[in-house]
């Protein structure tokens, strides 16, 4: 075996990987590993077999060994930019983001002309840290390498959607499909902002297309599914679905895909044991793929909540309130995920005196260690910088408004910074039915990963700390700050849940809160397709068409 031998694998590999053979591919790649490592026995050092075998195995997902082999090659020869932006690769699918931006960083310094991929993958790092203000700047940036090519406008499209400029990211992804019509990608992308609008026909049109050019791929099913309510009249799409599965020619996670598709689908039309039975499917795949099989740690969430409990207590606000901003415009909606957020936002927002902030970023991002006094006391410049750092944050994204929701509903690990910054805010507590807000959460897929989220019993202790924490914070913050909302009561009553929020954020009531579904901002969230819907009833009570079958979740019934 020798080098051309592994080239003429990886050439084999990418016709099986065009046609959609999958598992063919990852035979051919395993043999142009086996051909680079019987080369590099008779020369060691040879840069370009190196090189080679990183490349086949990031493909076959050996990412700790490809960073070697890359890292290898960069110190035989540092000054070949391709190979830091392949080091950049392996270690942002590892999610080492330092290291990654280094390695990109270096190859746009030792080939400018040629950066466009590298700043690209740059701009994937900010998202994965949910910055995508700085996302979108490097996204252009990558658009200015290659202006005129399909890449080049596909990198313009997504700095423009990051930026929140969705109609002229619309033109040029309708641009990027014009020039190279088989642009899957852009395809996907062109969906998912027609989904944001509500357009949902006129996604489903781009999810079909997607189909065409790739049927073995899951994730244009899944989005078909949750962008609408399936019907009798889905039984072909639902037996199409599964004719896919059975090919083997899936990748994991569009396999993954398939079953939440498959698992929506089953609960649409009242097959509630199946539907688990494929949700469990899903959980169990995106576990491997989104988590790389990683434990949830339970330690490391239950002692976040124990130091919230022992720092932040009634006193400790008391004696720390003179520090506080004496602004009100944030308006915090926190709760579990899948517990009502996104639709008590789109409620709120609906007030003239409200703009919809979504899911900030800024309290997650860290630098709140000047606000936690466990070591030292408050560092009052460091607070003054965050007030001031949150408000032009807010006005930018809203500057005709008063208030300015703020959806995160993860802020419930910072509430104690947040109360000590912002004593005047109000936070909206969403809760919801314990077992069917993890069946929803159960049920829902996430882009991101979410450590506790794809095993029953994870959710069910995750769930419990976090009814410990509110607790805490309903007993300690003062009153009038926190109003628990309850998602069923909403659903139930919608105007009188309405005013009585409304009225506990101090606003004059207006008629378009209880027209939520008639709010034309963009929805980034799973939710998206309910959020556009007037308030249903039937997602209440969902636990009890899935009794039989709740396993570790009846825990939670005696919540």
């Amino acid at each position: 075996m020798s080098t051309s031998t592994a080239v003429a694998f990886v050439r084999q590999a990418e016709h099986y990987i065009a046609v959609g053979n999958p598992n063919e591919a990852v035979r051919s790649l395993i043999g142009a590993v086996r051909s680079c490592e019987v080369a590099l026995k008779t020369q060691p050092n040879d840069f370009g077999t190196i090189t080679l075998l990183g490349s086949c195995l990031v493909r076959l997902g050996r990412l700790p060994e490809a960073t070697a082999c890359f890292r290898r090659a960069i110190s035989l020869n540092p000054s070949v930019a391709s190979v830091h932006q392949n080091l950049g690769l392996a270690l942002l699918h590892q999610s080492n983001f330092d290291a990654a931006m280094g390695a990109f960083q270096q190859a746009i310094v030792l080939d400018p002309a040629n950066a466009t991929h590298s700043y690209a993958n740059l701009g994937l790092i900010h998202l994965r840290r949910s910055e995508p203000a700085q996302a979108a700047i490097l996204f252009r940036q990558a658009y200015e390498c290659e202006p005129v090519t399909p890449m080049g406008v596909f990198n313009l499209a997504r700095a423009c959607f990051y930026d929140g400029n969705l109609n002229e990211a619309e033109t040029a992804l309708r641009e990027a499909t014009r020039l190279e019509p088989a642009f899957a990608d852009a395809h996907r992308l062109l969906a998912q902002i027609l989904q944001q609008q509500g357009r949902f026909e006129h996604a489903e049109a781009s999810l079909w297309r997607l189909i065409e050019l790739d049927p073995n791929g899951g994730q244009a099913y899944r989005a078909i599914a949750t962008g609408r309510k399936m019907t009798e009249n889905d039984r072909p799409l639902i037996q199409q679905m599964r004719a896919v599965l059975q090919t083997g020619k899936t990748t994991p996670a569009d396999e993954c895909a398939l079953h939440y598709a498959l698992g929506k689908s089953l609960d649409d039309l009242g097959e509630y044991e199946a539907a688990l039975s494929e949700y469990d499917r899903a959980n169990a795949l995106a576990a491997k793929t989104l988590l790389a099989g990683r434990p949830f740690d339970r330690k490391k969430l239950e002692s976040a909540y124990d130091h919230a409990v022992k720092i932040f207590t009634k006193d400790f606000f008391v004696r720390h309130r003179h520090l506080g901003s004496e602004s009100d415009m944030p308006i915090f909606i926190v709760g579990m995920m899948r517990s009502g957020t996104t639709l008590t936002e789109q409620i709120v927002s609906c007030h003239p005196g409200v703009g919809a902030g979504g899911e900030l970023s800024f309290w997650a991002r860290g630098g709140l260690v000047g606000l936690d006094p466990s070591k030292a006391a408050i560092d009052q410049d460091r607070l003054r910088e965050i007030q001031n750092e949150y408000l032009t944050l807010l006005r930018e994204i809203a500057p005709d408004k008063a208030h300015v929701t703020d959806k995160r509903n993860s802020n419930r690990f910072f509430l104690g910074q947040i109360h000590v910054a912002f004593p005047r805010a109000k936070i909206i507590h969403c809760r919801r039915n314990p077992v069917d807000n993890a069946l929803s959460i159960y049920m829902t897929p996430n882009a991101s990963p979410v450590e506790f989220a794809h095993v029953r019993e994870t959710i069910v202790f995750a769930y419990q700390e976090y009814e410990r924490l509110m607790l805490h914070y309903q007993e300690v913050l003062p009153a009038g700050t926190i109003l628990e909302v309850q998602y069923e009561a909403l659903v139930a009553d919608r105007e009188t849940q309405t005013r009585r929020i409304i009225d506990f954020l101090g606003l004059e009531w207006n008629d378009a809160c209880v027209r939520h579904q008639e709010n034309t901002r963009t929805v980034s969230t799973p939710s998206l397709w309910q959020a556009r819907q007037p308030i249903y009833k039937t997602s209440a009570e969902r636990w009890k068409k899935n009794q039989p079958w709740l396993g570790a979740f009846n825990d939670l019934l005696t919540e």
